[in-house]
Formats: C-alpha cells, structure tokens, sequence
C-alpha cells in the first residue's frame, strides 16, 4: 500500500509510484493474521495510516485469496 499525500494508493503505476511519499508492504497468511510488514520511502506513516494500510491489505489479502482458490 502506497502513500501519496493523504491517499493510500494499491498497486499503483510506475509513474505514480515515482510520486509516492511512503510504502507499506504487508504480508498476510489468513483473514486475520499479518506475518510480515517492510516500510519504504522517505515518507513518514501515522499509526492511523498503518492501520488503515493493514485493513486494506487483510481486505484485499481474503478477496485474492478467493480468486485464486476459483480458478
């Protein structure tokens, strides 16, 4: 998840990401559990923009997960 002024951006372009200020890459293993976190960026991250970021990635982490076990 990227950070781009006040915006939290998901898989964003190579242009786009050359604008980002910071980066959150998270890891899950199920609906509820996070096994690893690595910042990136200059950027700084608020705690509410952490938790934000980690509810996006456990979101989007159980939607991938469902497409993957469809196909």
């Amino acid at each position: 998840v990227y950070k781009m002024g006040s915006y939290l951006l998901v898989d964003p372009t190579q242009e786009e990401e050359r604008y980002c200020d910071a980066r959150l890459s998270i890891a899950t293993l199920d609906a509820q559990t996070v096994c690893a976190l690595q910042k990136g960026g200059a950027g700084a991250l608020t705690i509410p923009e952490i938790d934000e970021m980690v509810q996006i990635a456990l979101r989007l982490g159980i939607e991938l997960r469902s497409l993957v076990s469809q196909a």
